[in-house]
């Protein structure tokens, strides 16, 4: 497999001024050794405590019982930490840090939760991960990327090119015909570019990607060291060293090789064929089985090979700046050295602990608490057995007189009938040892101790459901009780919660650079949505939510009481999405389903009822129409006439100051004919007064004799 983010490293890093060797690392290792021995110890009595604790040697007649009340305690554990992490369709919460980050946020979180539901094994992940934690009192998880390529052969359209001759001829008749300039003819014909006649379908071997997505690693406890100065916080750590086993074939995949004419690169790990210089020295047995050792490949291919990967920080350039590097070595072999690849450039594992122990880096299981229980519950156990074995022997004694003959012994032990000698009396020859009962005091202590386990571990109370909302930013939306017990139980998922919180956060880290420029996201099996590796950028808070059945069943109850007390006035839409929802709650998806999207058919009569009064509806609805209309037809008349007498009133404002003004001519003309008039009065009254006007009548008919006589005189003339 040739994974992206591992093209970055293409050499052993001797260009660094202050480059490392396997010896720093191997001090690294050693000043650990002394406290991962201690640690290593410490597992084995767990998984011996597990396993009911130290084996009882065997002595005739008496028990070697060894109740295994930790490992009881520890599958009911199992579902209870798991389920609030496997029934939430939604687990991550994804909150944005600005304003401008809120269309990320969304982003992010659909891409997260598609991711944890369908690209992981989240269920395996989920079970190993509490198991370790439970068992062991730690857990470990890294967070890889894992990227998969597949040669797959597909059907491709390539386009088809006329030969030489024919594309000269082709081309020669469209610069005749104008299509072509006669640049274009030269600047092709010059770099020899054929024509394109057609397309053809063709078979080829093309490379996609099957897998481009996150990968969780649960780690082996007893093979991982953490800085032991990190005071329990893992990011605080400054190296963690993972130990693990692969072949010389799996190494070989990831060999180093540069492409001489590309200068492109693949592979991560070098001076892979020194390692058969140290033959045998680097295989790995320490924490084999018996069982795991009874099978050994002994070819190179396949052989064994333990592999130590550093994750770290060094001042590779020697100025005091430390750098996040990753080394990995076999024996003594350095195989790969270069700078941290993942873009958090964060060790890339998280923690979290059962029982956190003060500045340490590791927890504590139920074990270390339940030790003594386990152990007083096994000597009184093993003591009652041994009490009631003794009983159920059943020893007899017989006197040897009683039977007649052989046959009649043998009679007796097979049960059927017996004849023995007159006169001896069956009570009296054979005798039944009786032994005490197991004294009540025993039965007091098993229950007394166990009653005091199940105090200290909370199994029993935390059984008994979780209520009250209890888990904070953390864990939303899980109620618990505010007993201790069951309190107790909720800081393991606090802490569990914050552990998956960290791998999301390098998992976001990890899309915003590795995913694919687009990826298509499956919200429900009808709905997708396209995520663009651009739109994930941002600074975002995260919330873990998870669910537990107790926290479920209470929802469902309030649902329920609320369709029942608002039955009478909900919307059936409404109470559908409620009784959905109640069924999702209650584990009942195709109930759900259902419900969503069932249709009901309308009872004929009901539907004909309805169809009725649908037409009294719309032919009220055109009566009130009609109305409507002459309502406003009458508004609009009025409208009109108020219009009109309003412009009928302007009118005759303006005739009237018209006929002022007319009115006001008129009167000055009639003033000054008036006056005219009296001037000619008074100049006739001056023309009588001096004789003139007597003149000027006298001159008047003399002109007019005149006149006549002249018309006279002309007449006969003619």
């Amino acid at each position: 497999m040739k994974q992206e983010l591992s093209k970055k490293a293409n050499k052993l890093q001797a260009t660094w001024a202050n480059e490392p060797t396997y010896q720093d690392f191997a001090n690294d290792k050693e000043s650990s050794s002394g406290f991962m021995e201690d640690y290593r110890a410490k597992l084995l009595d767990y998984e011996e405590l597990r396993d009911g604790g130290k084996k009882i040697k065997a002595v005739p007649g008496k028990s070697t019982a060894r109740p295994r009340v930790i490992r009881k305690t520890n599958e009911w554990k199992y579902p209870k930490l798991e389920d609030p992490f496997l029934n939430t369709e939604d687990m991550f919460e994804v909150k944005p840090a600005t304003w401008e980050d809120v269309k990320a946020a969304e982003q992010n979180e659909l891409l997260l939760n598609y991711q944890w539901s369908s690209k992981v094994p989240k269920v395996n992940i989920v079970n190993d991960v509490v198991r370790f934690l439970v068992d062991e009192g730690r857990v470990v998880v890294k967070t890889l990327w894992e990227v998969e390529e597949k040669i797959v052969k597909e059907m491709q359209e390539q386009p088809v090119y006329a030969s030489p001759e024919e594309s000269l001829m082709m081309m020669q008749q469209m610069v005749a015909s104008g299509e072509m300039g006669e640049e274009e003819f030269m600047a092709r014909m010059q770099a020899g570019e054929p024509m394109q006649i057609g397309v053809e379908e063709v078979e080829v071997e093309v490379v996609k990607i099957v897998k481009n997505q996150p990968k969780y690693e649960v780690r082996d406890n007893s093979r991982i060291t953490i800085d032991p100065t990190c005071e329990g916080i893992i990011q605080n750590a400054n190296f963690i060293i993972d130990e693990y086993e692969t072949n010389m074939a799996n190494l070989k995949k990831e060999e180093y090789i540069k492409d001489p004419e590309t200068g492109e690169v693949s592979g991560v790990y070098h001076n892979l064929d020194k390692i058969k210089d140290e033959a045998g020295s680097y295989i790995y047995d320490e924490h084999k089985t018996e069982a795991y050792n009874d099978f050994k490949f002994t070819d190179k291919a396949r052989k064994k090979l333990t592999v130590y990967e550093y994750w770290g920080y060094w001042d590779i350039q020697g100025d005091d700046v430390l750098v996040p590097i990753v080394a990995t070595w076999v024996g003594t072999t350095l195989i790969r050295l270069e700078e941290n690849p993942f873009p958090h450039k964060r060790l890339p594992f998280s923690m979290a602990t059962y029982m956190p122990v003060k500045k340490d880096v590791t927890g504590e299981p139920d074990a270390e608490l339940l030790r003594e229980n386990q152990e007083s519950i096994g000597k009184l156990t093993r003591a009652a057995h041994d009490i009631v074995s003794e009983q159920a022997v059943g020893q007899e004694f017989i006197d040897e007189t009683f039977f007649p003959s052989e046959s009649a012994k043998q009679q007796y032990y097979k049960g059927n009938t017996v004849f023995y000698r007159a006169g001896m009396n069956p009570k009296n020859a054979i005798y039944k040892k009786s032994v005490d009962a197991v004294p009540p005091s025993v039965f007091n202590m098993i229950q007394w101790q166990q009653a005091d386990a199940e105090s200290l571990s909370g199994t029993k109370a935390f059984s008994g459901g979780i209520s009250g909302n209890s888990l904070g930013d953390s864990v939303g939306g899980v109620r618990s009780a505010l007993d201790a017990t069951s309190q107790r139980e909720l800081s393991i998922l606090r802490r569990l919660s914050e552990m998956f919180k960290d791998m999301a956060r390098l998992t976001i880290a990890m899309n915003q650079a590795y995913l694919s420029e687009e990826e298509v996201v499956r919200v429900t099996n009808e709905e997708f949505v396209t995520v663009r590796r651009d739109d994930l950028m941002g600074d975002f808070d995260l919330r873990v939510d998870v669910s537990t059945p107790e926290k479920d069943e209470d929802t469902a109850n309030k649902l329920n009481m609320l369709l029942q007390t608002n039955a009478a006035s909900m919307d059936p839409a409404e109470a559908r999405i409620i009784r959905a929802a109640i069924a999702k709650l209650w584990k009942q998806p195709g109930i759900a389903k259902q419900i969503e999207s069932y249709q009901p058919q309308p009872d004929p009569v009901q539907e004909e009822l309805g169809r009725l009064a649908l037409e009294e509806a719309k032919m009220k609805i055109q009566l009130l129409h009609k109305q409507i209309e002459e309502m406003d037809s009458r508004i609009l008349e009025r409208v009109s006439r108020a219009d009109e007498n309003l412009k009928a009133d302007t009118v005759a404002k303006q005739a009237k100051a018209v006929a002022d003004n007319a009115r006001a001519e008129e009167y000055l003309a009639s003033a000054e004919l008036k006056r005219e008039q009296a001037d000619a009065l008074a100049a006739d009254f001056v023309k009588d007064a001096t004789g003139q006007k007597r003149a000027e009548l006298e001159m008047d008919r003399e002109y007019d004799a005149a006149v006549k006589q002249s018309i006279k005189e002309s007449s006969k003339v003619q």
